[in-house]
């Protein structure tokens, strides 16, 4: 009742309040800011997709928005004027009734504009998400080529790795059977030099008592001489006897003159004079016959003596090398045991290597069966649905296919060394190249295998050589033995017959001196023969007896030493031939002993070269086990990116899911708009009824709303900015489009990089090939080898050939490997890029999630606002 008496005018003060005023302001300022939020959403939404048509959402249609909500703030303005009136209000407020119905009717025109345009999106965002999820799918099938190269590459170099490891483990039982062998071999020999030694000890034991017995031949030879000496005295003393005789016989002759009585006497007295005389001349005769070959003895007892200390030096000489050269070997040998062990131990830590890397591929194989799992569990119905934008993205991929091979074009154009200035001319001449390099190596290799054939029967031929060498020797030393023997045998000879001789010349000293006190006993007989006159007779006779024993006794031992003078020179005369022929064994000897020295050094040299080769090898499987890792490595960093590729498939198939809640969440929102809009028409019929009471309250609001209308003319400033924004948004797409474009292209040429990949892959698959054969040629020829130190250094000599062989085949494989590992690095460089790509195009998408977030959120609030002014 207070309410109907009170003015209009007080009523409007009652009902618009200063709070409900500045909450219509703030309202009137949040829907024009949501509704050009969602004006700017819809259009990048659109811009999107490829289906879009800037016909259907153009400027025009922008302003025509932009031009009803000015138009009815221009109305307001002209109708301020006539406030003062009461009908005015009321037509004012019909007209703004028909302009509202206008406006929604607008509203609902463009809420199924923007509806068919989300459908559309929805449309243009599954054609998407299936086009990338065929460039995903078409990554993942790379990747897994890429995987299974890299697996048969590990495959293969196990194999090879196992194939290395069964080589060097037979390598290994044959060093180990040829060192046991020459072990064995060596004992022997320092046995036999041992026993040789003990020879040459026992050898010169008798040298020094040849030494010994030629230093007592010299005192024996010295007594002689100082006989031979007292034979010239006792020479001397017969020719002072023959003048005291001359003169006895001048005696006699006077004593015959005066005795004539006593011619007959004196007759027999002269005859045993002369016969006397000439005996004596003949033993002067055989003195200077015996000087003369004591003298000859002498100086071939000095030749003797010289041979056998030169003998002597020699075979100490000789000891002394061999002990040298066996000491040598036995260190190499012992060096050679400790490389072996050492390769051992390493061949042991590759084998641990090998299982570590077997099982981490055994992990990545599961891993990869689980992600094939996953894609296959893909539903075919979407794959059905998908089917329709592959057909017309086809032609698409034609062109991106025409683009990949002039890329790979322009790759090998950048591989090659001439770096983009390479010619078809000069890949034809490289290609020629290649072919040449590769039959090259094929003859080498059937070389090779000629070799080998050649290397065995050489090496059978030096053995049977280098057998016949030392049985020659052995024989030969044999020979020397006896001769040896014999000549020690012949010197013990000589020496009893020095002993004969000495025994001989005793004699002779003792029937000199006989023969001396015979004469003084003569001379005795001559001065009393003028006593012993009256005894003629019985004297006579007496001498004629003495001096024909004497004469037998002479004749007797001239004999003998004749006979002893023709044996010593029979048997200086075997000595010497003897000597000769010892000569010409010790030159044989020598010779032989040259040549094994000469072989010896050769294999010393042999198995230094060996060693150094082993060492080569050592290096060279430290290198093989580097790039095994690094290959490893690889393998991880392309499962690494499976892994992340599989997480992209999820972000993506997170972000579908997304999607369709959101449109879920849109149609909802669709479903509460047209509510609200029954609701508000309900609540504007409400308004019309109220509108006549809040005519006064108007005049206030129009004043408010003029100073809403100066905002508006900000926000529309910051509307026109969106729009610029969108514009670069688009831009921005078309540079992702581009980039997307690039990212396939990028594709294709890692597809062609796996394809040359490949090939290499599968030509060193033949090159190892080749080199199994080239060790199982090894094996057959190793095997065939007897166990002896001259048949070591034969097979010594063809694993040098064969280390040298295949150190060239590692470092084909070296360069081959290098150039995988410079295209692995850029491919890593281009997944690299791809990554920061994708990451790019995630943040792009996070951003878009956030932006039709927000469009959501202003939605909401846009139906609360629409909810609290149809409440008010």
């Amino acid at each position: 009742m207070d309410s109907h008496k009170q003015s209009p005018r007080a009523i409007f003060r009652n009902i618009f309040s200063q709070k409900r005023i500045n909450v219509l302001k703030a309202s009137c300022k949040s829907s024009i800011r949501i509704i050009t939020t969602l004006a700017a959403s819809m259009i990048a939404a659109l811009t999107l997709s490829p289906f879009f048509k800037p016909n259907l959402f153009s400027m025009e249609t922008q302003e025509k928005s932009l031009t009803i909500l000015h138009s009815t703030d221009v109305a307001s303005l002209n109708n301020s004027d006539e406030d003062e009136d009461e009908a005015s209000l009321v037509t004012l407020l019909k007209k703004e009734r028909i302009e509202q119905a206008k406006k929604i009717q607008i509203l609902k025109a463009e809420l199924k504009s923007t509806r068919d345009r989300l459908e559309q999106l929805k449309a243009d965002l599954m054609v998407r998400g299936y086009s990338s999820e065929r460039v995903l799918k078409q990554k993942v099938a790379s990747l897994e080529t890429a995987l299974e190269n890299a697996q048969l590459e590990v495959k293969a170099l196990s194999q090879e790795l196992e194939m290395k490891d069964e080589a060097l483990s037979s390598k290994r039982k044959e060093l180990e059977n040829a060192t046991s062998v020459f072990l064995d071999n060596l004992r022997r020999q320092s046995e036999e030099i041992e026993a040789k030694n003990e020879l040459l000890h026992r050898e010169e034991s008798r040298s020094r008592a040849l030494a010994e017995e030629a230093s007592s031949l010299k005192s024996a030879l010295e007594q002689k001489e100082s006989n031979l000496r007292r034979l010239g005295k006792v020479e001397e003393d017969l020719r002072d006897a023959s003048v005291k005789i001359g003169s006895l016989e001048d005696a006699l002759k006077e004593a015959q003159e005066k005795l004539l009585t006593e011619a007959s006497a004196k007759e027999q007295l002269t005859d045993e004079a002369a016969q006397y005389a000439q005996e004596r001349e003949e033993l002067l005769r055989t003195i200077e016959h015996l000087k003369e070959r004591l003298k000859l003895e002498n100086n071939y007892a000095a030749d003797l003596v010289n041979t056998l200390e030169n003998l002597s030096s020699q075979k100490k000489d000789k000891s002394t090398l061999l002990e040298s050269a066996l000491f040598d070997m036995s260190v190499r040998l012992y060096q050679e045991e400790l490389n072996a062990s050492r390769l051992k131990e390493k061949i042991e830590e590759q084998e641990f290597t090998l299982t570590q890397a077997r099982e981490l591929h055994d992990e990545k194989d599961q891993k990869l069966q689980e992600l094939q799992t996953k894609v296959q569990e893909i539903n075919p119905e979407k794959i059905a649905s998908y089917q329709a934008s592959i057909n017309e993205l086809q032609d698409e991929l034609k062109e991106a296919k025409q683009r990949v091979a002039e890329l790979e074009i322009l790759k090998k154009e950048l591989i090659a060394p001439s770096h983009f200035a390479a010619t078809v001319e000069d890949k034809d001449s490289k290609i020629h190249e290649l072919a040449a390099r590769i039959a090259e190596a094929e003859r080498e290799a059937a070389d090779y295998e000629e070799r080998l054939k050649e290397n065995h029967s050489r090496t059978s031929e030096e053995r049977a050589a280098l057998l016949e060498e030392l049985n020659d020797h052995q024989d030969a030393l044999q020979k020397a033995r006896a001769e040896i023997e014999r000549l020690s045998k012949e010197l013990s000879d000589e020496i009893d017959s020095s002993k004969e001789k000495t025994e001989a010349l005793n004699q002779y000293q003792e029937s000199t001196s006989i023969l001396q006190q015979k004469l003084k006993e003569a001379e005795e007989g001559v001065v009393s023969l003028y006593t012993y006159l009256a005894h003629k007779d019985d004297l006579s006779e007496h001498q004629s007896k003495i001096a024909m024993d004497q004469e037998s006794r002479l004749h007797e031992r001239i004999e003998a030493l004749s006979k002893q003078l023709a044996d010593e020179t029979e048997e200086k005369e075997s000595l010497k031939q003897t000597l000769e022929e010892v000569k010409a064994d010790r030159e044989a000897q020598e010779q032989k002993a040259n040549a094994l020295e000469d072989q010896l050094d050769r294999a010393l040299h042999n198995q230094e070269i060996e060693k150094g080769q082993s060492k080569d090898l050592e290096e060279r499987l430290k290198e093989a086990e580097k790039k095994a890792e690094s290959l490893e490595k690889e393998h991880a960093q392309i499962q690494e990116k499976l892994a992340e590729a599989q997480s992209m498939l999820d972000a993506e198939t997170k972000i579908k899911d997304s999607l369709e809640e959101m449109l879920g969440r849109l149609t909802d929102a669709k479903e509460e708009l047209s509510q609200r809009e029954a609701a508000l028409s309900v609540e504007l019929r409400e308004a019309l009824a109220q509108q006549q009471e809040q005519q006064a309250k108007a005049r206030q609001a129009v004043e408010e709303l003029q100073a809403a209308l100066t905002e508006q003319d900000s926000e529309r400033g910051r509307a026109e900015e969106l729009h610029l924004r969108i514009k670069e948004s688009y831009q921005e797409q078309e540079k992702e489009r581009a980039r997307a474009d690039e990212l396939v292209e990028e594709l294709t040429k890692t597809k062609a990089l796996h394809q040359q990949e490949k090939a290499k892959t599968e030509t060193l698959s033949a090159l190892l090939e080749e080199a199994i054969q080239a060790q199982e040629q090894i094996k057959q020829g190793k095997e065939s080898l007897v166990a002896d130190s001259e048949q070591i250094k034969a097979n010594m000599d063809e694993m040098r050939k064969d280390l040298d062989h295949s150190v060239m085949e590692k470092e084909k494989l070296q360069e081959r490997l290098d150039a995988l590992t410079q295209q692995l690095e850029e491919e890593r460089k281009n997944n690299e890029q791809l990554s920061s790509k994708i990451d790019q195009l995630n943040q792009d998408l996070q951003d878009k999630d956030s932006a039709i977030k927000e469009a959501e959120e202003k939605i909401q609030l846009l139906l609360e606002d629409s909810k609290e002014a149809s409440g008010e």
